[in-house]
């Protein structure tokens, strides 16, 4: 009995669709390659707070997969409102009370601020105010056993004068 092959002359046309078998195959190992599941390491230490892409989802470059909160917080954001009876700058001298029902404080420093003056976000607004304006300034937490910041926590910041 005659096999197909047998039959089918293929003449110089093997060579070329081994040659086409090969790049396909390639190509093949490429996709397979961006398809395998990626180890992804975050630039900071925390615990995962929000997920936006599910296992299996495809993510285009640039794109958030989850979100992380520290667990532990480096500096404090506050705003100085207007007039200033303290020019804010680095060094400046501060203490930050907590609002526990203790007040408990400790000493630190500015250690950045801002360009320019900024909308306070709401839940830092003074009761009876729609909305309120001051210069941000980056303070820095200063670690201990005793007083230990929660990150989100509200503090409250006064400039040595």
């Amino acid at each position: 009995m005659e096999t197909i092959n047998e039959n089918i002359n293929f003449g110089d046309a093997s060579a070329t669709v081994n040659a086409a078998i090969d790049v396909l195959e390639k190509e093949l190992t490429v996709v397979e390659e961006e398809l395998k599941p990626r180890i992804i390491y975050a630039p900071i230490t925390g615990k995962i707070s929000n997920i936006y892409k599910g296992d299996g989802e495809f993510v285009r470059a640039g794109e958030s997969i989850f979100g992380i909160e520290s667990t532990e917080p480096k500096y404090i954001l506050g705003y100085v409102r207007p007039p200033f009876t303290v020019k804010p700058e680095p060094g400046v001298k501060v203490q930050v009370r907590t609002r526990r029902p203790d007040r408990s404080y400790f000493a630190s420093e500015i250690t950045k601020v801002g360009g320019q003056i900024k909308f306070i976000e709401r839940g830092l607004v003074r009761p009876g105010l729609n909305s309120e304006s001051g210069l941000p300034v980056q303070i820095k937490v200063v670690h201990s056993e005793e007083l230990k910041l929660y990150p989100g926590e509200y503090v409250d910041i006064v400039l040595d004068q």
